[in-house]
């Protein structure tokens, strides 16, 4: 065990104050990743120790509440960290293995988490609106009320991963993947979701109206009550889909698929009236 680590195992176990933690971790050699920009009152659990290697070991009293912002974590291994609540606005988390660390309501506004892997992190209420998460492995993540609002979510996977009423709107999400995702009553307004994959998701009453839907993969979904109005489902793919209660008014339909090579509903058909008596029921 590190001698970084040996202090913070004291701290945890009460056998030193924080005070006296603070002195003996000032006094070890700066490890490979830079001290976090913070008051100079401020305790850093960060200097000395190579967060790369060591970081999912830190002790939850440390890192409960503290401030990492604008930190560079990039490649660091977070995995199974305890990070709830932490201030990470701006942090550069880039390629950093986060696999089912604790993010409940943590700030990662800003941040930098491309090709990071997050499968199975828990990011309930987390704030990563404007957050580069190009390439990210979100899969079997749970992130409802989660704000993503205008973030780079290119290419990132989001498969088997829960997102009710979450906000994503506005957000990048190129080629993202999405199949059996939980995205009830998600804001997914002006996102672009170009050739996205919603293959067997769950949309019921999600906001996608003016959402950019070009090529996009919704086989098997459920998108009852779900407003896609003002939509650009250009050459998307809506084959198998339930549809109670779908408005597709305003909608660009170049090219859409719907049970099979079918034209697209129209809106009597996706708003439908209210059955008419069966006519045979009414020659009797």
């Amino acid at each position: 065990m590190s001698e970084q680590l040996k202090v913070l195992e004291m701290l945890e176990t009460g056998k030193i104050t924080v005070a006296d933690a603070q002195k003996l971790l000032a006094a070890l050699p700066a490890g490979e990743v830079p001290a976090v920009d913070a008051p100079a009152a401020s305790f850093n659990p960060y200097r000395g120790i190579n967060v790369e290697d060591q970081a999912a070991d830190i002790p939850e009293i440390v890192l409960g509440n503290y401030t990492l912002s604008g930190a560079n974590l990039r490649g660091a291994n977070l995995q199974g960290a305890k990070l709830d609540g932490v201030n990470l606005d701006g942090a550069n988390l880039g390629n950093a293995d986060l696999r089912n660390a604790d993010l409940r309501g943590a700030d990662l506004s800003g941040a930098n988490l491309d090709g990071a892997r997050l499968t199975g992190a828990n990011l309930q209420g987390a704030d990563l609106s404007g957050a580069n998460l190009d390439g990210a492995d979100l899969s079997g993540a749970n992130l409802p009320g989660a704000d993503l609002s205008g973030a780079n979510l290119d290419d990132a996977n989001f498969s088997g991963s829960v997102l009710h009423n979450a906000d994503l709107s506005g957000a990048n999400l190129d080629g993202a993947n999405f199949a059996q995702t939980h995205l009830q009553n998600t804001d997914l307004s002006g996102a672009n979701l170009s050739g996205a994959d919603f293959s067997g998701a769950n949309l019921q009453n999600a906001d996608l109206s003016g959402a950019n839907l070009d090529g996009a993969n919704f086989t098997g979904a459920d998108l009852q009550g779900a407003d896609l109005s003002g939509a650009d489902l250009a050459h998307a793919d809506f084959q198998g889909v339930s549809y109670p209660g779908l408005d597709m008014s305003g909608a660009t339909m170049p090219g859409f698929r719907f049970r099979g090579n079918q034209p697209a509903p129209t809106v009597e058909e996706v708003e439908p009236a209210e059955p008419e008596e069966d006519e045979a029921a009414e020659s009797e």
